[in-house]
Order: structure tokens, then C-alpha cells, then sequence
């Protein structure tokens, strides 16, 4: 099937007008606000698994291996875990205290039991053939790791660390985000994203990450993180950039598939004028997000984040399969995305267009939230500008926002002072209409055993801006 691909530019926020969620509201109505939108997401919760079919023998639902077993499980955990949940409130009020906490206690146990064959290291490394061994003896002084999503135990992730290094020709570090069947692994989410709470799994991948960015051999660390993944990777940048320089944090790049997170925080090296043109740089060179349209989990986390939550950082830019459903990292992704079979070229230019690839359909920039992100920023700086011509940086007054702006620029007025997020902004759409996602994209260039560098740019190819 013919699908769109909706494109979202990474935000300019000139104005460093961007915040998480937290620190604008009270953790209780967080907490509340959180819920219930999951709540209206859980009409989407069949889609999770659909498209079932598939003739991947490495895709998650496929019969063979540790996929079985694990699904089984899942599905005993999934049953166990809604009758408790239904019985909770009843159970609260109609047994004494003392033997609700025991049955909390044993129920709560009975979880882990079930759970236990699906645990493994929390350090999981990819297997590689001899091919691509020898593509990643090429990139030594690259690093890569791998948090897995919701409801995946050692054999998914192993699945998975070893499918991202077969398709990028790199050796993998998996960081095992342990489960507790998707109930309960939802649940964490939410206690993540609301309390940024350091859950084991995050306080592991805090210290991989921390080990390779100080390391001096090593020159690029990429991040990919998956469902909740997205929002582990979130909470152990936002301790790193407190850590470390940004000099270190620079050789980051992060890639995110139906991220669940509700925030990404990247800081610019050095704030700008708000008056110039020139677009920030970001001391994360580079972060994408990629989603199905009808994927529960990054409707609830970056979709819902982005184009919901207008005042809300997050950091990189967003692709969208519009159409598409499924959150199974290998099936619904990673098959979808970066099919196995890829065109090979040294020229972006001369690769040819394949007609039902991801890569190579044209986007549709989501010119509505760009403008709705524009006119929030033009009502806040409003606010602080009010109406006594405040002066901002060497005292150049800037013009209204919203007041005959035409492509970021005031008619009649010099053009040195133009609106600097509208503008930067605006550039940013204006580059992205009438390109691919190929063209857009950082993380395919990896593909084959790449380096990003060895493909030579077309006219209108550029690094992705964060």
C-alpha cells in the first residue's frame, strides 16, 4: 500500500521558550493529565500487533526461536495483570488493610515469576556474521546501543540488537529494559515520564552511555531507542548533559522508533540573537523520531508530545508512515523502514527511486504545527514584550511576530530584523517540501556498513537540523 509520510522539522525555539511538562505543572495533575490521555490512545492498543502476518523469521511474531515462548508468556501476563487491575479497587475497599497488603504482595510475586524466563544480562551484545564483522572492524571508533521497548524479554532484544547490526554493519550493545508483562511495563512508563523516575534499567544505561562518551577512543556514540526505550534514552540525556561537556555530548546521535517519551531535551552550543537568520546549532548534531500513524505508543509519547504539547522540548525532527500501524520494533519497523534490499550507490543523486520504499517517498510537511508553533511563540513573546518596546541582546527592538511578516521577514523594515524563530523556521519547512525522506533522513546513511559521509549530497540534501 501507497503510504504518506508526514514530516515534522526539528523545533528552532530561538527564544529558548521550550520546557518539559514538569516543570510547568504540579506532578499530581501530570500524573492525571498523562492517564487520561492514555486512556483515550487505548482504542488504538489492538494495533500494536497488526499487521500479524509476516515471513521474517527475525520479526517478533514469527514461530520461531524464543518468540513462541515469550508470546505465551506475554499473553499469560496480559490476562493475569487485567484481572488484577479490575479487581484492585474492589479488593482495596472490601479487605482488611493487612490482608490486602499480603495479596498485593503475592500478586506482585507471581508477576515476577512469570516474568523470570523472559530475564536476562542487562548487557546484551549483537551476533555477527563474518561479513559484517568485518564491516564493523571498519568503524571501531564507533559505539552503538540499543534500548528495547515495552513487553520485550532477552530473546526480542537479542532479535533486535542483532537485526540493527545486520542492517547497519555495526556491533550492538543491548541495553535490556526488563518486562514485566505490558500492563505492568505501561505503568512504568508513565511513573518515567511523570516522575522521571531512574528505574534499574535506566541507571544501567546511564552508565554504558557515560563509559563510551569519555571514552577518547571513541568518536561517535549512537542511540537508538525503541518504545520505551524512547523514554529511557530521554531521562539518561537529560543526567548526561548536568555530567558532561558539551564537547562529549556532541558525539551523540540519536535515532527513536514509536518513542514513547514524552520529552528530548539538546540545548544549542551557544544561544543566537534572536534576530538572526542563522538556524541554531544543537550540541546533538543529530536526533530523529520515527512513528506509525496508528502505533498506541508514540501517539500517547512523541506525536502527542510534538504536535499537541506546542510549548513542550522536544528535540528532533518526526516521520510519520501515515496509514500505518504496528509497534514490534523488527516487524513493524525495521522491515518497513530498512528493508533489507537497498539500492547501492556512492551518489544520492543516482540512487534510483524505489517505488514502495519509506526512504524514498516525498514528505508532507506538517506546515500546521509548524505554524501553530510560530504563533505560540509570537503570543509568548508577546507577553514579554507587552507594549513597552522591551529591547532584547545590543538593544535592537524586534518587530511584532505576527504583524506583516512575509517569509520571516517585515515588509519595509531592514531585514536584519526579521522574527528569528518564525524565520529559521520557515527556512526549515521551506527546505524540507519536495524532498524524500531519503533525502531528509541521517540513519539509513548507515546502512550497508556506511558512514553517512561516504554518499555524496545532491543540490538540495543536507544533514538533518536538530
Amino acid at each position: 500500500m501507497d503510504r504518506a509520510v508526514s514530516y515534522l522539522p526539528p523545533q528552532t525555539d530561538a527564544f529558548l521558550d521550550t520546557s518539559t511538562r514538569a516543570l510547568r505543572q504540579s506532578p499530581l495533575r501530570l500524573l492525571l493529565q498523562d492517564a487520561g490521555v492514555l486512556l483515550k490512545m487505548l482504542p488504538y492498543a489492538p494495533w500494536i500487533f497488526l499487521p500479524l502476518q509476516t515471513s521474517n523469521p527475525d520479526a517478533e511474531l514469527y514461530p520461531s526461536g524464543d518468540s513462541p515462548k515469550e508470546m505465551a508468556l506475554q499473553a499469560l501476563l496480559l490476562l493475569y495483570e487485567v484481572a488484577l487491575l479490575i479487581m484492585f479497587i474492589p479488593a482495596l475497599v472490601i479487605l482488611p488493610g493487612s490482608v490486602f497488603l499480603i495479596l498485593a504482595g503475592v500478586s506482585t510475586a507471581i508477576v515476577y515469576l512469570i516474568a523470570w524466563p523472559m530475564d536476562g544480562s542487562s548487557i546484551t551484545r549483537s551476533r555477527m556474521d563474518g561479513t559484517t564483522r568485518a564491516t564493523a572492524e571498519q568503524h571501531r571508533d564507533e559505539r552503538w546501543l540499543f534500548v528495547n521497548g515495552c513487553a520485550t524479554g532477552h530473546g526480542g532484544l537479542q532479535a533486535n540488537v542483532d537485526r540493527i547490526s545486520h542492517t547497519f554493519g555495526r556491533a550492538v550493545i543491548g541495553v535490556q529494559n526488563k518486562t514485566y508483562g505490558l500492563v505492568a511495563d505501561v505503568l512504568e512508563c508513565l511513573i518515567q515520564r511523570v516522575f522521571a523516575y531512574k528505574t534499574t534499567d535506566v541507571r544501567v544505561a546511564y552508565e554504558q552511555v557515560k563509559a563510551v562518551l569519555c571514552d577518547p577512543t571513541v568518536s561517535k556514540v549512537v542511540l537508538i531507542g525503541h518504545s520505551q526505550g524512547g523514554i529511557i534514552i530521554s531521562l539518561v540525556v537529560d543526567q548526561l548533559f548536568d555530567q558532561l561537556p558539551s564537547s562529549t555530548m556532541s558525539k551523540l546521535e540519536i535515532y527513536t522508533f514509536g518513542s514513547a517519551a514524552s520529552h528530548f531535551s539538546n540545548p544549542p552550543i551557544s544561544p543566537k540573537p534572536a534576530r538572526s537568520a542563522m538556524k541554531q546549532e544543537r550540541v546533538i548534531p543529530y536526533i530523529e523520531h520515527y512513528a506509525n500513524e496508528y502505533d498506541m505508543v508514540p501517539r500517547w509519547g512523541v506525536l502527542y508530545s510534538t504536535r499537541e504539547i506546542l510549548s513542550n522540548r522536544y528535540a528532533g525532527s518526526v516521520f510519520v508512515r501515515m496509514g500505518a500501524s504496528g509497534h514490534l520494533f523488527n516487524q513493524h519497523y525495521m522491515d518497513a523502514i530498512f528493508p533489507s534490499q537497498q539500492p547501492e550507490s556512492d551518489s544520492l543523486e543516482d540512487m534510483p527511486l524505489l517505488a514502495d520504499s519509506f526512504l524514498d517517498k516525498f514528505v508532507d510537511v506538517d506546515v500546521e504545527v509548524v505554524s501553530r508553533r510560530h504563533t505560540l511563540v509570537a503570543e509568548q513573546l508577546g507577553v514579554v514584550r507587552g507594549d513597552t518596546g522591551l529591547q532584547f541582546g545590543d538593544g535592537g527592538i524586534l518587530p511584532d511576530a505576527n504583524d506583516g511578516l512575509v517569509n520571516g521577514a517585515r515588509k519595509g523594515t531592514n531585514p536584519l530584523l526579521i522574527f528569528g524563530r518564525t524565520n529559521s523556521g520557515r527556512l526549515v519547512t521551506g527546505d524540507a517540501r519536495g524532498m524524500t525522506v531519503r533525502e531528509l533522513s541521517r540513519l539509513w546513511r548507515y546502512q550497508g556498513g556506511r558512514s553517512p559521509d561516504d554518499l555524496v549530497m545532491g543540490e538540495h540534501s543536507s544533514p538533518n537540523s536538530p
